[in-house]
């Protein structure tokens, strides 16, 4: 998850994660440089839910792409879900799905339905993914 000053936002993102049904995971916050109190959220949310494994990088300020970059020496996983630190799951079963999907088929990827949200969590705009991908 790259992530650059978002101390208001990452919480409610690790909580997304925290709440899945679909516990088998591993959290890697790639931060690029943040200024702001990012690392103190998460060692505070990672010290309460010490059963959700975050690995936080500190890095020096870049951009998005290469905060991605230096997290790929850490990941340990065979499914790779990249999230952004302002993303927040639509349901708690979505990490199940999309498992259960990779696991029974030969996709290589999917993609999912995106619901934007102002500040405030209401919703703005529901983009969906084009007909020939399959939603899950």
């Amino acid at each position: 998850m790259p992530t650059y000053n978002r101390a208001d936002m990452i919480e409610g993102m690790l909580e997304s994660i925290a709440s899945q049904d679909y516990q088998n995971v591993q959290v890697i916050i790639s931060d690029d440089g943040s200024v702001d109190n990012t690392q103190g959220v998460v060692e505070n949310f990672s010290d309460y839910h010490q059963g959700l494994k975050i690995k936080y990088i500190k890095n020096k300020n870049g951009d998005q792409l290469n905060a991605i970059n230096r997290a790929v020496p850490f990941i340990t996983g065979d499914i790779i879900y990249i999230l952004h630190s302002d993303d927040r799951f639509y349901d708690k079963r979505v990490l199940t799905h999309v498992v259960s999907e990779l696991n029974e088929t030969d996709y290589d990827g999917l993609f999912a339905n995106i619901v934007e949200e102002n500040t405030t969590t209401n919703k703005i705009k529901k983009h969906r993914t084009k007909s020939f991908i399959r939603d899950i």
